[in-house]
């Protein structure tokens, strides 16, 4: 992710006082639940993907993804996912409009989504953040699902929907646990914040972020603003954008199980994403034994964007 106004919003500094950190787990979710044991299965029958870890014992009651396996640095991928199985939206060159990828895994999106996320709704083309608008949007009818709430897919079977359904009912947080990114804070929070501008940058994502709930609300029906903030936290997190150097394309994805994988300074991350052919794959960066965390590299933020993305400061060493 980035600011919104130009590549840092506010000068590159730490700030002093309240600053939100990273969420512990509900001591209720922190014994590895059967959901998480599952991921085995959504991996392999449902999304082609390979799979050598799992989540775990969190450290800190942190969710993530711990390898089942030793590991050794350039060694053999971890995760290995095909694009057509994460949410993904492609654009051919830098500043086109996005279209989203393997909408047929999809079946029974409805035609006001299906319109924003084929790229033909031009009410959004120049809207800033219109992918965490679309895979929010995404997202959104696909929790309707879990939900059991109307304009939720078709119940003819789609693996691929059907298994991000599962993912998203039993893996991912709640709206009750939505990370605390500036654009989530309440009032009291808000006014919480360490420095002036610090306040004012999480007012103006706060102000984005009902923007969006807004055209949210046009194309998933009824959705309510804690859903919509939960939403675009989780896509605003969980997303990244790639580079395909064979044809010059973008890719904004989501991708399922890489997703679990936390981040850390450069120090202590211990894998990478990887881009090969139509698969991301999580290779190892440096050696690891059974039961280690994988960690990724989140670069270096200063606290203003951490929070904007994450929700949380990256402590360094």
């Amino acid at each position: 992710g980035a600011c919104m106004h130009g590549q840092t919003c506010l000068p590159r500094r730490q700030t002093s006082g309240w600053l939100p950190q990273r969420q512990s787990l509900p001591s209720k979710l922190r014994p590895a639940s059967a959901a998480y044991q599952d991921l085995d299965r959504l991996a392999d029958s449902a999304w082609d993907a390979e799979l050598y870890a799992n989540m775990g014992s969190p450290s800190e009651g942190l969710r993530g993804l711990h390898s089942t396996e030793p590991f050794r640095r350039n060694g053999s991928p971890l995760v290995s996912i095909p694009l057509s199985s994460c949410l993904c939206l492609q654009a051919l060159s830098t500043g086109q409009a996005c279209h989203g990828m393997s909408l047929d895994a999809h079946p029974g999106i409805p035609p006001p989504l299906l319109q924003l996320l084929q790229g033909r709704d031009p009410s959004v083309q120049h809207v800033w953040g219109v992918e965490y608008l679309m895979l929010a949007a995404w997202v959104l009818w696909l929790k309707r699902a879990s939900d059991g709430l109307g304009g939720a897919p078709a119940p003819s079977p789609a693996p691929v929907r059907d298994a991000w359904v599962t993912y998203v009912q039993q893996v991912l947080p709640p709206p009750a646990e939505t990370p605390r990114l500036l654009l989530a804070l309440n009032a009291t929070e808000t006014d919480a914040l360490g420095s002036d501008e610090l306040k004012a940058e999480a007012r103006r994502q706060q102000q984005w972020a009902m923007e969006m709930h807004k055209r949210l609300q046009v194309v998933c029906e009824g959705v309510n603003l804690r859903d919509s903030l939960w939403a675009l936290a989780m896509a605003r997190s969980r997303s990244f954008e790639l580079s395909v150097q064979s044809n010059g394309s973008r890719l904004w994805c989501w991708p399922p199980l890489i997703d679990l994988v936390n981040g850390d300074v450069k120090s202590r991350a211990n894998v990478e994403v990887v881009l090969s052919g139509s698969r991301l794959q999580l290779v190892p960066i440096a050696a690891g034994k059974a039961g280690d965390e994988l960690l990724l590299d989140y670069g270096f933020r200063d606290s203003i964007t951490s929070l904007a993305d994450y929700g949380f400061v990256m402590e360094q060493p």
